[in-house]
């Protein structure tokens, strides 16, 4: 990581696999290191990395957020300003922002190397960030999820964060940085690329599911379905894990789109699940059988009218 001794990488990584909690400038400033180096170190499941050639991209993203908080912070200040990203445009070698909004300046945004998805816990309390480092590994700036009046994160902020951050680690860097606006004109998002086949060792699917109530939800998925670890929890939010599988919920009455989501989730040992959701006595468990495309499978309907879909491939096959 940018030269840095390995023995301080791995000392950083043990410090934030035990606690991730803290501020990354303090941290950084303890290990003598960059704040992009302790980013790094965090533990995978708390930082996603996008290349800085995304920046265009990320900030016409963060403009159908609303409202959220804006950070800068240096050795001399901690500047916050809470707003609507305005458009921007690009002369004279910046990134102009410009509109009603209180968030406004001016951005270096050649010099963005990389950008961080960032979700952990501060201060006690769940966050969710999007940070901007240049080249020698700063915070540009922070753009981090609102909370409510609660101190709560609002959900829909969260699950526009959550899928930005899939959407954006999937997708290649796109060309704007090669090829930006004429200066002084609208940027827009450009179209995502898919990746061509490579490796997808380390990532993970997490999927982020609707739920009427989330303390029922709760109930249902921790004694009914086996997620018996709770990784996070609020009013606004909740995940939980059974085993490496994780699923992220958000409180919604909106019937139609509980009853049009799905989940397909994998599973090796799928008679064993089958019979310990039957001996549990499950309500609304399918049978377990091989359909037509080989798969063998198993339904289950949630409180809130999700679709859980539980199957593995054919025995033999990989």
């Amino acid at each position: 990581m940018d030269g840095v001794g390995k023995a301080t990488i791995e000392a950083l990584e043990a410090k934030l696999s035990a606690n991730s909690d803290g501020v990354l400038e303090r941290i950084a400033v303890d290990h003598g290191v960059s704040v992009a180096v302790v980013v790094r170190a965090l533990p995978p499941e708390h930082r996603t990395l996008i290349p800085g050639s995304r920046f265009l991209d990320i900030m016409a993203e963060l403009r159908t957020w609303g409202d959220v908080l804006v950070i800068v912070h240096t050795a001399d200040i901690v500047l916050e300003g809470k707003g609507a990203i305005p458009p921007g445009t690009i002369g004279r070698g910046y990134y102009n922002l410009h509109g009603e909004s209180p968030i406004g300046g001016h951005i270096r945004y050649e010099n963005c190397a990389e950008i961080a998805f960032v979700s952990r816990p501060f201060m006690g309390r769940h966050s969710c960030s999007v940070q901007f480092f240049n080249t020698t590994g700063d915070a540009m700036f922070k753009v981090f999820v609102r909370r409510d009046a609660a101190r709560k994160l609002v959900p829909e902020q969260v699950a526009r964060f959550e899928g930005a951050r899939r959407r954006f680690s999937q997708t290649l860097p796109s060309d704007s940085a090669n090829n930006p606006p004429l200066p002084d004109q609208p940027v827009t998002s450009s179209s995502a690329t898919p990746v061509p086949p490579q490796s997808t060792q380390g990532m993970r699917a997490m999927p982020i599911i609707g739920a009427k109530d989330l303390n029922a939800a709760k109930a249902y998925y921790t004694q009914q379905l086996g997620f018996s670890e709770t990784v996070y929890e609020d009013d606004g939010y909740m995940i939980l894990r059974r085993g490496t599988l994780e699923l992220h919920f958000w409180p919604t009455e909106d019937k139609g789109y509980l009853e049009k989501t799905a989940v397909y989730i994998r599973a090796d040992e799928i008679e064993a699940l089958h019979a310990e959701y039957k001996e549990r006595g499950v309500a609304g468990l399918s049978r377990l059988e091989v359909k037509p495309w080989g798969m063998r499978e198993f339904n289950i309907i949630d409180p809130s009218g999700i679709l859980l879909r539980f199957g593995a491939a054919p025995q033999g096959d990989a």
